[in-house]
């Protein structure tokens, strides 16, 4: 899908309506800045998208399409851009309005080809159809997760970061899950052995026996499915109506009013151990650095090199000796920083435990209550949730503030001893003391089943928990294959994305061809690292200039845009300044990359204020000249101002010379002349002389130009020749070399009198628009032997080695052999 032509109506800088028709070619906006340019790409934009990007992101929170998108003489209802796709044939008119941008209007005799268009915006909604040097500079040089996520997007999968999430948030909460039943389990178990008042080293059936032996039961060998209290008849008929008279909820009451008094202390001091020790960690703020950067440390150090004496990171001046010194002490404060995690991680899980305990007994006391009328258990539920809440924030990251951090001492120990809970409490012993006394067998007995209760609970919860940590650890399984999975894919995606940028960045920068980047997934995000002269891998603005950057960005754009063009459609894409800060030295070779890569894949729109990119553009067959529109200005009531003809075609100093502009005509001819001879001399390996001044004239590229093509034209004699072929049109072109070396050698002495101040009656020569003419003709006839007129492209040198094979252009509709037979 290739646009055709393109209409914008009061469109951003647009004033009234602006046309082009590329015809699916590419097209170059050429013109100084503020003139208008970037008002056609954010309009192309905005027909993909709906969206205007300047007009979107930070610091534009006050500012809108629908206000700020028309020009500001116009309405919203003035603004749209409408543009006519090619597509296998067919014709897609798409046009887009600024007051209603969420449905634009598709008119074609062909779905098929409204689904493409659909396809078309869908990956510029992602931003592969666009860019500037802003984007260039801010994935370059942005944080990993930054550009993780930019990258992911631009690649289409970004959702790969939300399953990983949502596998590591279900693995946390199956883990936090995991251990709270552990806990309970472990609460349960301790509850159990002070039922049946077990030493710590007593094993649970040696109590049952000892209960059961007290009730003349036999003794259990192990403790299975039966019952407790089974063969063993009850000492008493008299039933216990209230469950607060049992053995077990007494002994829940008991428990609970420990806590008040005693427990509460204990976990306080608890507590306060793991704040301590928090806060001495808090306060170590290096030893938080070296752990956060120690792996960055260690391969700082192992990447010393003596003879450079400075970082091998941040380059500064250092002692090899003494910087290993340095790091070594770093390394080993992170060491012990993990040695106090550990201890503030067991002083974590001691102070949990305490919690947990008392909620489980409190769990069990409102189960109890239950089955008591008289008792309202809310204030029992209150302090489970108390208890619970302040629980669950020990499962924090570890170097997360404590609990409770903005209460006081005496606030935490009264939210932890309500008064209407001690009330309660108060209430149901004096409901235990009021009830029937039980005997020392029926006590017995009664201890007894609640030991068995107990020992369920245990088993139940010990299973549950059981069962969460084998799915948790499943779930942490899966999360570890799914990084694994994700990282082999991306890796190999990266790789090939590697590859093709180091191919284009080396095409580019001769002098770097051992270049090589680093596209490293991480498990947050995505570091960048680029080769600097085979002396190690560095960020990329750590030392490569700003320059060197843009080069990076483009080439990494076009490999990216190659390794999405083989999953989806991807035909447009817009560069707007990109080479601002890149050297003339790289701004050719960049223009022989993309006329020699990319024109066949895409439709490019390029703008630039750049003329000399432009030219470049256009000599490596990248744009032909009818598709360069130069804007020469911008002002509030017209809008853009263009030039109807460009300055420097031949068509234009040919209207020149009908209108008798002889020195304009000769100033144009000239300059044309110095730019396409010294393409021509670039693109043939053709030699000029050496001059430090970098000063070339004319006359240099002149006789590089024609002598180097002659040289090549009498090399493609010879190939043939050993071929056995027919060399007529060699001999053709070599008289027509001849001839036009010879006019231009003659006739090109007019140009300079007409174009430079001359100390006679008149400022500058008087010379007719015929005597000019010949001049003009022998440099056009030139420029049309070495440009080829169906791909605009200059004639460039191919090598195998150091030997030419072939002089051709890039369509190859004309390729003359150079190679001989063997």
């Amino acid at each position: 899908m290739k646009i055709e032509r393109l209409t914008i109506s009061n469109f951003r800088g647009i004033k009234g309506k602006f046309e082009i028709e590329p015809s699916k070619d590419n097209i170059v906006l050429v013109g100084p800045n503020g003139s208008g340019k970037s008002s056609v790409i954010e309009a192309i934009d905005f027909l993909l998208t709906g969206t205007i990007q300047d007009l979107s992101g930070e610091g534009t929170r006050s500012i809108t399409e629908k206000r700020h998108g028309p020009h500001v003489d116009a309405e919203p209802n003035e603004a749209w851009v409408e543009c006519g796709f090619s597509l296998d044939g067919n014709t897609v008119t798409v046009r887009r309005d600024l007051d209603n941008r969420d449905s634009p209007s598709i008119e074609t005799e062909n779905e098929d080809c409204s689904d493409r268009f659909e396809s078309v915006a869908s990956a510029a909604d992602r931003g592969l159809h666009l860019l500037s040097r802003d984007e260039i500079l801010d994935f370059i040089t942005a944080k990993s997760g930054t550009r993780s996520e930019r990258l992911r997007t631009l690649l289409n999968i970004e959702n790969v970061k939300d399953r990983r999430l949502a596998l590591e948030n279900a693995y946390d909460k199956l883990d936090t899950q995991a251990s709270e039943l552990e806990r309970e389990a472990e609460s349960h178990r301790s509850s159990l052995r002070e039922t049946l008042d077990l030493d710590s080293d007593e094993r649970i059936v040696d109590g049952i026996n000892r209960f059961r032996d007290e009730l003349e039961g036999d003794s259990l060998n192990r403790i299975t499915d039966e019952s407790f209290l089974s063969g063993i008849d009850s000492p008493s008929r008299r039933v216990v109506a209230s469950p607060l008279l049992r053995s077990d909820g007494r002994q829940r009451v008991l428990e609970i009013q420990e806590w008040l008094e005693e427990g509460v202390e204990e976990f306080l001091e608890a507590d306060s151990e793991f704040r301590q020790k928090w806060n001495d960690i808090d306060a170590d703020s290096e030893r938080i650095r070296a752990l956060e950067q120690q792996q960055l440390i260690r391969l700082g150090r192992d990447a010393i090199e003596p003879e450079n004496e400075r970082c091998p990171l941040c380059l500064d001046p250092w002692e090899p000796d003494e910087l290993e010194d340095h790091l070594t002490d770093r390394l080993e404060k992170a060491k012990q920083l993990e040695e106090a995690l550990d201890d503030l991680e067991s002083k974590n899980d001691a102070a949990q435990q305490h919690l947990t305990d008392v909620r489980v007994t409190a769990e069990s006391l409102v189960e109890i209550l239950r089955g008591v009328e008289r008792f309202d258990q809310e204030p029992v539920e209150k302090f489970i949730t108390t208890i619970s809440n302040w629980e669950n924030q020990y499962d924090e990251d570890l170097l997360s503030p404590p609990p409770k951090e903005d209460l006081t001492d005496k606030e935490r120990r009264d939210l932890l001893t309500p008064s209407e809970l001690k009330t309660l409490l108060e209430n149901i012993v004096s409901h235990i003391q009021s009830g029937p006394e039980l005997d020392e067998l029926e006590e017995t007995w009664q201890t007894l089943n609640a030991a068995e209760s107990r020992y369920n609970e245990m088993i139940e919860v010990s299973y549950s928990a059981s069962k969460r940590r084998q799915v948790a650890q499943d779930m942490k399984t899966a999360h570890q294959t799914f990084i694994d999975a994700r990282d082999e894919i991306l890796n190999q995606i990266y790789t090939e994305i590697e590859n093709q940028f180091e191919q284009y960045y080396t095409s580019i920068h001769g002098d770097e061809s051992d270049f090589s980047i680093g596209l490293n997934p991480t498990e947050t995000g995505l570091d960048v690292e680029v080769d600097f002269y085979q002396k190690g891998q560095y960020p990329p603005h750590a030392l490569h200039s700003e320059g060197h950057q843009d080069s990076m960005g483009i080439c990494l754009y076009l490999a990216l845009c190659d390794w999405l063009q083989e999953q989806e459609d991807l035909p447009i894409i817009m560069l707007d300044d990109v080479v601002m800060s890149i050297d003339a030295d790289h701004r050719r070779p960049l223009a022989k990359l993309m006329g020699s890569e990319l024109t066949e894949e895409y439709q490019m729109i390029i703008a630039t204020h750049d003329d000399l990119w432009h030219r470049h553009l256009r000599s490596s067959g990248v744009v032909y000249s009818s598709n360069a529109v130069q804007f020469s200005g911008w002002n509030i009531e017209d809008g853009p101002l263009t030039l109807e003809r460009p300055e420097m075609e031949w068509e234009t100093i040919e209207a020149e010379l009908e209108k008798g502009n002889t020195s304009i005509a000769a100033h144009q001819t000239r300059r044309m002349g110095e730019w396409f001879l010294r393409e021509a001399c670039d693109r043939l390996d053709a030699k000029v002389p050496f001059k430090s001044d970098s000063q070339w004239t004319l006359g240099d590229f002149k006789n590089g130009a024609v002598s180097r093509y002659k040289e090549l034209l009498s090399k493609a004699k010879e190939a043939e020749n050993s071929w056995g072929r027919d060399i007529d049109h060699l001999q053709d072109l070599e008289d027509e070399a001849r001839d036009v070396s010879t006019r231009m050698d003659e006739y090109g002495a007019a140009l300079n009198p007409n174009v430079h101040w001359n100390e006679t009656e008149s400022e500058f020569a008087r010379c007719t628009a015929e005597e000019l003419r010949p001049a003009v003709e022998a440099y056009r006839d030139f420029y049309e032997m070495l440009w080829c007129e169906d791909c605009n492209s200059c004639l460039r040198v191919l090598e195998e080695g150091d030997r030419p094979v072939s002089m051709r252009c890039n369509c190859s509709n004309t390729d003359i052999n150079l190679k001989k037979d063997k």
